[in-house]
Formats: C-alpha cells, structure tokens, sequence
C-alpha cells in the first residue's frame, strides 16, 4: 500500500526546461513532490481582491456573508514555495461554509479560476504541475471528486499558456475514490490508481491511500 498524505500531492517533472520561454516557468527548482500540510497554510495576502471576484461571481455570497460573517478568515493560501512566483492556490476548509466548502481556487494572472467542485465529495485532492514538452505548454492537472448521490471522479486540467481549463477525464463510479500514483511501468509518468480517502483532522486536507489497482496508465496521455 502506498500511503500520500495531505489535501494535495504536487508531482512536479523533472523534465528539463531548455527552450521555454517563459521566466516564471524557467525559474522554477524542481522535486519529485510536494505534500501539503498544515505548515502550509497562509493567510491570503490579498484576501480583499479575492473577496471582491467571490462577490461577482456567486449571486449568494452575499447571503453567505450574512450568516458566515468571517468566512473570508477560512480561506488560506496553500502555494507551494516553488510555484509562489507562477500562481497561488487558495484553499477553504470542509467546513459549514456554504458553497465554498472545501473549494479550491487558482489565482494566476490576476484572475482566478475555480478547480472542480467539492459538493458531495472530496473536492481537490491532489495537484500535478507538469511540462508539456509536446506541446510546449506548463500544465496543472487536478483530480478531484463530487456530487450528491452519484459520486464523480474527474481530472481537470489547466494550461497556464492560453489559460484554458478543461475535464479530461471523468468517472461517475460512485463507489470508488482515485488517486494519481507515480507508475510502475517506465513507459509512463503518472498513473491513476483506486484509493481511500478520508478528511484530515483540520479539514482542510485529505488523507489519500493508494490501492494496487490501477485504473488507468499514463494519465498525461489522456
């Protein structure tokens, strides 16, 4: 059994970036991973901008608000250090905090980007930074599960290059979580594997154990 703790694994390539163009991206010092854990959790330091796109975006914020009046005091900063010069990830916790429990955002060029949804799941569990070497293109996959009744899976995936977000992959198999899991198999980088998960004590995190079942091989291949 492989055992990933935290709210997300960050697999981040070691593949190298000659040739890119981009210094944010060429600046950055690659690991094999990251595990989030309550050392990462920061206050947001512009906590007021990022009120202000809640506010324009969700027609009940306002309510919210109203009855959560320090919600904005649940969400946290949980950046990587070696991404903080690329985007921030703003996380709330899996509380009662309406619509925004457990979601997690992108902050990216002064805009931010909803990842996935958390209602009836477990949210975002796990991050992938990765280097499309193919196609030129920095990558963020995210998998993350919800839904009230049917249980869904799916892996999104946003292109910092042309901002694009998309599903690649999806599962409604409401009995079974996933995680993404480093492959056996020299053919592949990341494969998606059958997984417990469960809520951390914070709730802030999820608690990811890896099966030996694997669903699929090769997820970048998606």
């Amino acid at each position: 059994m492989k055992k990933y703790l935290s709210l997300s694994l960050l697999i981040v390539s070691s593949i190298s970036l000659s040739g890119c163009t981009n210094n944010v991206f060429e600046d950055l010092e690659y690991k094999d991973c990251y595990i989030f854990n309550e050392k990462n959790l920061k206050d947001i330091e512009n906590i007021d901008n990022f009120e202000k796109y809640l506010q324009e975006h969700y027609e009940n914020y306002t309510d919210l608000k109203q009855n959560i009046p320090d919600v904005m005091d649940y969400a946290k900063d949980i950046t990587p250090k070696d991404l903080e010069k690329v985007c921030n990830i703003y996380k709330f916790p899996f509380l009662e905090l309406g619509f925004l429990s457990g979601m997690t955002y992108l902050y990216y060029e002064n805009n931010y980007y909803p990842l996935g949804g958390s209602f009836g799941g477990y949210g975002v569990s796990q991050i992938v930074f990765l280097n499309n070497t193919k196609d030129k293109t920095h990558e963020l996959y995210y998998l993350y599960s919800c839904g009230s009744g049917i249980h869904q899976t799916s892996i999104g995936r946003f292109v910092f290059e042309n901002k694009r977000k998309d599903v690649i992959y999806h599962n409604d198999d409401y009995e079974n979580d996933f995680c993404i899991v480093y492959s056996t198999d020299e053919n592949f980088l990341l494969d998606l594997n059958y997984a417990n998960l469960s809520y951390s004590t914070n709730k802030y995190f999820i608690d990811v154990i890896a099966t030996e079942t694997t669903l699929i091989q090769g997820i970048e291949n998606l």
